[in-house]
């Protein structure tokens, strides 16, 4: 009876480690593409136009910052600040370009939540108080209603808009 409670706790514990295992190791890496939509929330004209909008940003010699835009359904129970790291960190491994001149757009659907990660290089243009105002003001009120498409495209559209204002005076 001890020795069979023995093995089902053992046999527990390793099941729960390979599941969390497979969970943490279904964080995707770098794609060849800015525009992620792994939570299928985006249409292919929403992804076209800004996957169109941001490698032009990108490829902008007066700017050259790369924004990514990454959805998923949920973090898998990770937290939220650690899968944000996860990704990024994967993200990083792929391709290596200016590190600091980066901003990460994530929103997790089911799990109600999003992050906006702003590279050190652009930390000036982009700074705390314009990200909380993009996210509370432009993504937040349309994801509540549901349309994370229109909040994703405003709370792009306004990082563009400020990257290519402040960086273009330089």
């Amino acid at each position: 009876m001890k020795r069979t409670l023995i093995i089902s706790v053992v046999a527990l514990i390793c099941a729960m480690v390979m599941v969390t295992g497979c969970a943490k190791s279904a964080i995707p890496g770098r794609t060849r593409f800015l525009v992620n939509d792994y939570a299928h929330v985006l249409s292919d004209e929403a992804k076209t136009n800004l996957e169109k909008t941001l490698q032009g940003l990108k490829n902008d010699k007066n700017i050259q910052v790369e924004v990514i835009v990454s959805t998923f359904e949920t973090t898998g129970g990770i937290p939220m600040g650690e899968f944000f790291t996860r990704y990024l960190n994967k993200w990083r491994r792929g391709f290596l370009f200016e590190r600091d001149r980066r901003v990460h757009i994530i929103v997790i659907t089911k799990d109600g939540m999003m992050r906006i990660g702003i590279g050190l290089g652009i930390i000036k243009e982009v700074s705390g108080d314009k990200i909380n105002g993009i996210i509370n003001n432009l993504m937040t009120p349309q994801f509540q209603k549901g349309n994370y498409e229109m909040g994703i495209r405003l709370g792009t559209a306004a990082v563009v808009n400020i990257l290519s204002n402040d960086l273009k005076k330089r």
